[in-house]
């Protein structure tokens, strides 16, 4: 009974199109690859819920502190729980910067599992 969550037009989490409802949850696996120019660099990771929309909740996910440099692999694995109409209703975006101009990130991919709160079949 879960669709598509990712819009990949415009690259922004839709749970609604993707079936989800209120007290559903999701979880979602980022594979991402890190690249600094000096040590001790850092990058932060975070989720817009609600994004637009006047009650948008900008949930910080990762904060990563890079010791060496070169390109390191991380994985960020976090929830997200349809608590209100304004998190399920309106998109989610996905955001990572650095704390130095020089460092760059490449996301290589990630997983989304749907878990409803009640079993819906189709």
């Amino acid at each position: 009974g879960v669709g598509n969550i990712w819009d990949t037009v415009n690259n922004e989490f839709d749970w609604v199109a993707g079936g989800m409802q209120l007290g559903d949850e999701v979880v979602i696996r980022l594979d991402i690859d890190l690249t600094v120019n000096s040590n001790n660099d850092s990058f932060l990771v975070e989720i817009d819920l609600a994004h637009g929309h006047a009650g948008e909740i900008k949930l910080p996910l990762s904060y990563i502190n890079v010791d060496i440099t070169g390109t390191q692999k991380h994985i960020v694995i976090f929830r997200v729980f349809m608590g209100n109409t304004n998190v399920l209703n309106e998109p989610a975006k996905l955001s990572i910067t650095a704390n130095s101009t020089g460092d760059s990130y490449l996301l290589n991919g990630f997983y989304v599992s749907a878990e409803p709160t009640n079993p819906r079949f189709v």
